[in-house]
């Protein structure tokens, strides 16, 4: 086996997210977890993601402190400079059948909006070292179809755009690494450039 040629090599990744895919990974990371402050414990039930207006919704349905259903209007939008995916200024919307809700709906959505700060402003160097990981594992070798064999290794993973509309999240990548192509039995084809 001849090994791959030393030039770098680059991949653009156009990767397209549907809101039904994204609603399933949230529901994963979401329903079931108590949110608690001080006297508040409320507990994600159900998790329904769209876009609408130009922005992402998300709406919980919620038990617990406050039963009732939350919903998060979020625009979106990528800076370079920053190399990260920012949320300003997202919309809360509560809405609750018992009146005597009200007061724990004020502090909920305090405690509510404090949790989205922290967690929405999405830095992306660190996701981007993981996904490079994760893609190096998967290419000792990567046999995407018979007879053909992918090896190499991976450098970074970049991103070149993000945005959303009503169909989904639309990311895209490129992959820069040392990577060679075996087709059946013949010798590894070096890839000398963008593809």
């Amino acid at each position: 086996m001849v090994p791959p040629d030393s030039s770098p090599s680059s991949l653009f990744l156009p990767v397209f997210l549907t809101w039904e895919e994204a609603q399933k990974r949230a529901r994963e990371q979401l329903v079931g977890r108590v949110l608690a402050h001080k006297q508040l414990q409320v507990v994600v039930e159900q998790v329904f993601v769209h876009a609408a207006q130009q922005k992402i919704w998300i709406r919980l349905l919620t038990s617990g402190s406050y039963r009732g259903e939350v919903r998060i209007g979020l625009r979106a939008y990528f800076d370079p400079q920053a190399y990260a995916i920012h949320f300003p200024e997202p919309s809360l919307e509560l809405h609750t059948k018992n009146l005597f809700q009200k007061g724990a709906a004020l502090l909920f959505k305090g405690m509510l909006q404090h949790q989205l700060e922290k967690a929405l402003d999405v830095d992306l160097r660190e996701r981007l070292e993981y996904l490079t990981q994760l893609a190096n594992q998967q290419l000792d070798p990567l046999e995407p179809l018979p007879g053909v064999q992918l090896r190499g290794t991976i450098a970074t993973f970049q991103l070149l755009e993000f945005h959303y509309d009503e169909r989904g999240l639309h990311l895209a990548l490129s992959a820069t690494g040392q990577l060679a192509l075996t087709l059946g039995n013949s010798s590894p084809v070096a890839d000398d450039g963008p593809t």
